[in-house]
């Protein structure tokens, strides 16, 4: 067996200039224990959470260092014997990553049904909300954000009776296609996006109390702040967050008010106020949620 088959793809990695603050925070919001630390194409060490909290480098004599296509038993025997963790290096890029606890998964799905490779299929999320709510603008400036992973674009906003395009910019591609609106045509769409992480998905415009849709893993309503007011309880209750726009545009109070509102209708529902495109306000919690989706989901 080849290392490729059991290895966990897309480790994080960080590179010499990550700062204490962002070591944590990826260990907090992504839950693992490993970071492979990169000098450019060279695996340079490996930083681990310990068990009371701070992290500790390792030197690259701690880390098995290996190709994809390795005997998947030499690097369970390093391990074994005194690596920390085996890092498969691909073109100067970390393409996976296999630790003590990924051995042990193996093994425990070995006894219940054989071994199993881990699941990495992408979390689909879908940006609902009716005519210039603001989510082609939430959705290009949530691309940048979300560095730390691998993200595709799927827009059922299309002309209906389009055909489908693919286009990739700046290493992200966007499919957009009407048939999306559908499950089964979101489904051909995101299989056609490959080996990604995450789909932000731009379904049509849309009254956020319309049922129908796509579906998705989580969903997401995009609504201004002075549209909050007129939210009705059953859409907040059947969205996992609402994004409300345009925070910029209302007043402080206003803005308050609407995340109060929506906060005592729906504890449970994730509420993130953001501006337009002149400042970054909201966004840097509006990520973290997203990633403490993202990340957790294929990672040990």
């Amino acid at each position: 067996m080849r290392l490729r088959d059991i290895m966990t793809r897309r480790p994080l990695t960080v590179g010499r200039d990550a700062s204490p603050e962002d070591l944590a925070r990826l260990v907090e919001t992504a839950r693992v224990r490993h970071l492979p630390l990169m000098d450019g194409d060279r695996l340079a060490g490996l930083w681990i959470a310990t068990d009371d909290g701070p992290l500790v480098l390792l030197g690259p004599e701690s880390v098995h260092a290996a190709s994809p296509d390795d005997d998947a038993e030499d690097a369970v025997a390093a391990l074994l014997k005194d690596r920390e963790a085996a890092v498969v290096v691909e073109d100067g890029r970390a393409v996976g990553m296999l630790t003590r606890s990924d051995v042990l998964g193996i093994v425990r799905a070995a006894l219940a049904r054989g071994i199993d490779r881990p699941s990495n299929r992408a979390l689909v999320v879908l940006l609902v909300g009716p005519a210039d709510a603001g989510k082609s603008t939430l959705l290009m400036r949530t691309i940048p954000l979300l560095r730390e992973c691998e993200a595709g674009v799927v827009r059922a906003d299309a002309e209906p009776g389009s055909a489908p395009v693919s286009e990739t910019v700046d290493g992200t591609t966007t499919i957009t296609d009407p048939r999306a609106h559908w499950r089964a045509g979101l489904r051909d769409a995101v299989r056609a996006l490959g080996d990604v992480q995450v789909v932000l998905v731009e379904d049509r415009d849309r009254a956020p109390e319309a049922r129908g849709g796509p579906g998705g893993d989580l969903q997401v309503l995009v609504v201004p702040v002075a549209g909050a007011a007129s939210l009705p309880p059953e859409a907040v209750r059947e969205a996992q967050a609402v994004v409300l726009t345009k925070a910029d545009l209302a007043s402080a109070a206003d803005v308050d008010a609407a995340r109060e509102r929506l906060r005592e209708c729906c504890p449970d529902v994730g509420v993130f106020a953001v501006s337009a495109e002149q400042s970054d306000q909201g966004l840097a919690e509006w990520r973290d949620w997203l990633l403490g989706h993202i990340l957790p989901r294929g990672h040990r």
